[in-house]
């Protein structure tokens, strides 16, 4: 920048005096404002005797980021302790205390990383820059409380920032698709099931003018879309006399149905997760199906020769046989499609390990083996998703969706 004024300087020499333009005032630099954050030097006994160590909360942060990265949550989180202890009043703090919830997070301390995003919450306040952390710590506190099972709590911390009114798209459907699971984990049907619905209508509204980076919270909102009638179809027991087994039967036949659709509808959005989650639940449900069927005890007014012809029956039925055979293809077509596409989940994990109960069934059956009724099988072990999975039954009274629209 310095030479233009000075070839200027020298092409005004080439004329006379008289023709020199007046001198302007000279322009004094407006001065550049560079806030340091400030620094400490800690003065450490070693073998060798003293040595100064000199710090700032930005080398802290670095160094608890790169721990973070290699998955060192200790060191990450002494790190971040270490900013916040001694530089309180410094903006890396909102970063730091959100990287050490991410770090409680690694570690599954889920309660500790909920005090962290609180306390962001509380510390970040409305001050101006703040808004992405705040958002940002809302959302991981959501999802953290769900993880501990904190499931009314999740939703109410949803429910704020779903209040927002600058949520991005993606952000949008998020914050839908978790509080609906939450809700649906409250055992509160409709509501979920309105905020779930809501949740696919806004992705479908704005797919065609916004870019969503992953179909994730779309195929998670129909995922629990479909959990609703499947839990209430778990909830209905299949009960003595013949006409109330008949009333049984035919309102669970109705929410497996409802519940088999609705994830076979979730493999649409292509999300891996999501796609092998709704795969094993579909296998899952043929087989608890079968499993609650054997599980109805013989009648206690048959004779021995009765209750021997009833065993046989019940274990010739082909409609019994083709729950065993439906559960059977889903859970291979499940690790099929896993292998195919070169990925593992918690899912298709589990449909390795079911499968084979389910064949083993098959097989005894096939050598004329009788599976006695009246002892139900122990459940499959719940395979967890972004929350525990609760296993408590569900009153099938209480909301029951329609089938009109799945």
């Amino acid at each position: 920048m310095r030479f233009a004024p000075l070839v200027a300087g020298l092409a005004a020499c080439a004329h006379s005096a008289s023709s020199l333009p007046p001198v302007a005032a000279p322009t004094v630099p407006k001065e550049k404002v560079v806030e340091l954050e400030p620094m400490r030097i800690d003065v450490v006994e070693t073998p060798t005797g003293q040595e100064a160590h000199a710090y700032d909360a930005r080398s802290l942060l670095e160094d608890g980021n790169e721990a973070l990265l290699l998955h060192k949550y200790d060191d990450a989180l002494a790190a971040y302790d270490h900013l916040l202890q001694d530089f309180p009043d410094s903006k890396l703090v909102p970063p730091a205390l959100f990287n050490a919830g991410q770090a409680m997070e690694g570690k599954e301390d889920w309660a500790g990383a909920a005090e962290r995003y609180r306390r962001l919450l509380k510390e970040a306040g409305s001050a101006p820059g703040t808004k992405e952390d705040r958002k940002s710590a809302h959302f991981r506190l959501a999802a953290v409380l769900a993880e501990s099972g904190q499931y009314e709590a999740s939703a109410k911390a949803l429910e704020e920032v779903l209040d927002w009114d600058d949520l991005a798209p993606d952000e949008r459907v998020e914050g839908l698709a978790r509080l609906g699971f939450s809700l649906v984990e409250t055992k509160d049907f409709a509501g979920g099931e309105e905020v779930l619905r809501s949740a696919i209508s806004f992705y479908g509204e704005k797919q065609g003018t916004t870019h969503f980076d992953s179909a994730y919270f779309v195929a998670m909102a129909q995922f629990y879309l479909a959990e609703i009638p499947h839990q209430q179809f778990l909830a209905i027991p299949m009960r003595y006399p013949e006409e109330q087994m008949r009333r049984d039967v035919e309102q669970k036949s109705q929410l497996f149905l409802l519940a088999r659709d609705r994830y076979v509808k979730t493999v649409d959005y292509k999300s891996p997760y999501w796609a092998t989650a709704a795969v094993y639940e579909v296998a899952a449900m043929y087989k608890e199906f079968w499993d609650e069927w054997m599980a109805v005890p013989i009648p206690a007014d048959f004779n021995p020769e009765e209750a021997k012809e009833y065993v046989k029956q019940v274990n010739e039925e082909p409609q019994l046989r083709k729950l065993l055979e439906k559960a059977l293809f889903f859970h291979e077509k499940n690790i099929a499609m896993a292998r195919n596409a070169k990925l593992e989940t918690p899912w298709s994990r589990q449909s390795e390990t079911d499968v084979e109960a389910v064949r083993q069934v098959i097989a005894r059956q096939q050598r004329g083996e009788r599976v006695a009724p009246g002892s139900p099988a122990a459940p499959a072990a719940p395979v967890k998703t972004v929350s525990p999975d609760s296993a408590s039954p569900h009153p099938p009274d209480v909301y029951i969706p329609p089938r009109f629209d799945l």
